[in-house]
């Protein structure tokens, strides 16, 4: 908390804490410290309280998405013995305490003090130079970028810029050390973590940290810390490390990517600085993705679009497989995605079917005709059964096939040709690539070539295995670094 020398932040407060009107300088002040936390933040909102320097009133708060809310107290901060009192009698959770100005000389001792009344209270004590020093080494680096944002919502202690410089130089060492599976680093990062952040921070970034470890073939249960066996990320971790993790490595992902569910994938926020990691992501375990409905929008094809190329995405919330002219919305459950059905809403003719079904297993179909409807289930196949062609011009010759089930690895597959939706029909969920491979060509129109390569893109068989260390970490390290930036910008 010493006077800044610099054009940063804290250069802006001190100017603005120059301004001889009280009100301006009140509202320079201010605005200076939001676009400071915001900097440090993203992903924050912060409501102006309209008190300033209030002994019990916050000048400000900030909120997030998930409805967390933190109290920010501005405190001249000359005397840290008046900090320190005046933040044990401030009864609410969370504080932060934002310094605006520097201690008098010889403080040491009661930095101290202040240290061990911040933990006590779990409050976060810091200043314009801790924060721009935090918001300096999260461009480049992505532990400290996690950091910074756990810091906004649950840090506690005190984290001036000395403070600031220890705990990012131990966060960016621990990063490093468990992308080379090295304890001590670690285990510093570990405890610093613990050290800074309130639980629900800490175990987040802790998650995070043995993500890291086990996506470098590191042992779980040589972990250096608080090990969480359940295998899944929460969202936010999966999140944050979608966002900076660029790694072309199959193998990374693969390893964090073992208890992945089509919810979970839904909820991820994708843009087009992470959607390649979102690709590799899905691509690398689709060997354990299971899902149980799926439903087919067929579109005009988009100009210039290659024709062969398949990529996933998140559209309104739902899990997507999109070509050049259909997006697949996907579900775990059928409920998940009838509001995305957007079907011919007419069954499909009898010959295309036929057509279609070459090389599937169609064991039932359903023919219909105005009011009147036909089973025929064959356990040679319906799709290639003579008789199929005879009972549908039996019924009309408008008669079209209106359902049908599929028989695939995993079980059996409803397919709805009016709505273009597909349902897992028995208790067994399939994998996505399964009902997918399956019920794409039959709700969709597939030349022969790019048949092929649909099921080339969802082929599942002979998946990467974690085969050893394959060289990758200096490559793991300098793509978790590359993309922090873009975050804040």
């Amino acid at each position: 908390m010493k006077p800044s020398t610099q054009l940063g932040f804290a250069g802006q407060i001190l100017s603005a804490l120059e301004i001889r009107s009280p009100q301006d300088s009140i509202n320079a002040v201010k605005i200076a410290v939001i676009k400071e936390l915001e900097a440090l933040d993203s992903s924050v909102s912060i409501h102006d309280t309209s008190y300033f320097n209030h002994t019990f009133a916050p000048d400000l708060v900030l909120s997030w998405r998930e409805k967390a809310e933190r109290p920010v107290y501005l405190r001249f901060t000359d005397n840290l013995d008046e900090l320190k009192d005046g933040m044990s009698k401030i009864d609410v959770l969370n504080p932060m305490f934002f310094g605006l100005t520097s201690p008098l000389p010889g403080s040491d001792e009661a930095y101290v003090s202040l240290e061990k009344t911040a933990q006590d209270n779990h409050a976060l004590v810091t200043d314009a130079e801790g924060i721009d020093t935090l918001i300096e080494r999260r461009q480049s680096n992505a532990g400290v970028n996690l950091l910074s944002q756990a810091l906004t919502r649950g840090g506690k202690g005190l984290l001036a810029r000395p403070q600031v410089e220890e705990v990012t130089r131990a966060i960016s060492d621990g990063f490093t050390g468990a992308l080379e599976t090295r304890s001590d680093a670690t285990r510093l990062a570990v405890a610093t973590i613990d050290q800074y952040l309130d639980e629900p921070q800490a175990a987040r970034m802790t998650r995070v940290l043995q993500a890291v470890w086990e996506g470098s073939e590191g042992r779980l249960d040589q972990f250096p810390g608080p090990a969480d066996f359940s295998r899944m990320l929460n969202d936010d971790s999966l999140q944050y490390i979608l966002d900076v993790v660029g790694a072309e490595d199959p193998d990374f992902w693969r390893r964090i990517g073992r208890a992945l569910t089509v919810t979970q994938l839904s909820n991820m926020h994708v843009t087009d600085t992470n959607a390649q990691g979102f690709q590799q992501l899905v691509n690398a375990n689709l060997d354990v993705i299971r899902c149980r409905a799926a439903a087919v929008n067929s579109t005009n094809a988009t100009l210039g679009s290659e024709e062969n190329k398949f990529l996933w995405s998140v559209r309104g919330g739902t899990l997507a497989f999109e070509g050049s002219d259909f997006t697949a919305f996907i579900g775990d459950r059928k409920e998940d995605v009838d509001n995305r059905a957007n079907g011919p809403q007419i069954g499909i003719d009898v010959e295309v079917l036929s057509r279609k079904s070459v090389g599937m297993k169609v064991s039932e179909v359903t023919l219909r005709d105005g009011g009147s409807a036909i089973q025929f289930m064959s356990d040679e196949g319906v799709g290639q059964d003579g008789r199929l062609a005879t009972l549908a011009a039996d019924l009309s010759a408008s008669s079209r096939a209106e359902k049908a089930v599929v028989l695939i690895p995993d079980g059996q597959l409803s397919l709805n040709f009016k709505e273009a939706t597909a349902t897992a029909k028995t208790r067994s969920t399939p994998l996505m690539a399964h009902l997918l491979v399956a019920a794409m060509p039959l709700l969709h129109e597939f030349a022969d070539e790019r048949h092929e390569a649909l099921e080339a893109f969802l082929h599942v068989e002979g998946a990467a295995e974690s085969s050893g260390n394959s060289g990758t970490v200096e490559d793991l390290l300098t793509l978790l670094l590359e993309r922090t930036s873009e975050d804040s910008e």
